[in-house]
């Protein structure tokens, strides 16, 4: 099958859903500009682009960075738990005033509110760490996440409940729960830097192009499009290349 525009469109959507759909393919753009993509040639464009939004240090604010941070989380839980790919993280649940809410919520490890009195004193490495950023974000269910005893619980408790809960325990993403070691705030900042560290190399290498220029891991493992699907595109690697050579020389 020949990868067109609209199949990676519908698959795109059907896993991260509409916002984030909306906000990939407006990133860079103005409002003059046109909403959608001529070739899959504009798509890896936009794709290198839109990756490096994983150097801003703030990826909890309401809006587009937040949905980014959707992005992200759920990119590195499809490629490094193959076995999780079937969960529906852009699922909606109905509310009783008609309203949806999404059954998995992007959250704070440490609690936003608490995090800098906590953690005061430290200075983040190189990992650029801060409350905000990948390093303290991860995603659980709305159901646990709506609980009063894990809002207020501290790294220890959360553990303790995320442990008790197959379903979020069993992410990728959420294996820093499974550290034993951490018992102070030193070493809970450590945790955080590490995993911050951690969780962009996974990134970089979901997006890493392959020797014709296209980020096979993010097509084949995340959207889950097959080896013979991904080499339809081969016709679009001269331009690639092109486009790319086009880009450093502008720098």
């Amino acid at each position: 099958m020949e990868i067109s525009v609209e199949d990676f469109r519908t698959k795109f959507i059907r896993i991260f859903g509409d916002d984030v759909w909306n906000d990939f393919i407006n990133f860079g753009k103005s409002k003059q500009d046109t909403k959608s993509f001529k070739s899959m040639h504009n798509v890896i464009k936009q794709l290198n682009a839109y990756k490096k939004k994983i150097a801003n240090r703030n990826l909890y604010t309401k809006g587009k960075n937040l949905r980014f941070a959707r992005f992200v989380l759920i990119s590195i839980e499809r490629t490094f738990r193959p076995q999780n790919r079937s969960i529906k993280f852009n699922k909606k649940e109905k509310l009783k005033d008609g309203h949806f809410n999404r059954r998995w919520e992007v959250e704070h490890i440490f609690s936003k509110s608490k995090f800098d009195n906590k953690f005061k004193g430290f200075t983040p490495s190189n990992s650029g760490l801060n409350k905000h950023s990948l390093g303290n974000l991860t995603i659980i269910t709305r159901e646990l996440n709506g609980e009063k005893q894990y809002i207020d619980a501290d790294f220890q408790a959360k553990k303790s409940l995320i442990q008790q809960s197959k379903e979020n325990e069993g992410l990728y993403i959420n294996c820093i729960f499974k550290n034993q070691s951490a018992k102070s705030t030193k070493d809970y900042f450590q945790l955080l830097e590490d995993r911050q560290i951690e969780l962009k190399n996974d990134f970089d290498k979901i997006f890493k192009p392959d020797e014709i220029g296209i980020p096979v891991v993010f097509f084949r493992d995340v959207l889950g499009y097959s080896e013979s699907d991904i080499k339809t595109m081969l016709h679009i690697t001269r331009r690639i290349r092109k486009w790319c050579r086009k880009r450093r020389k502008m720098k």
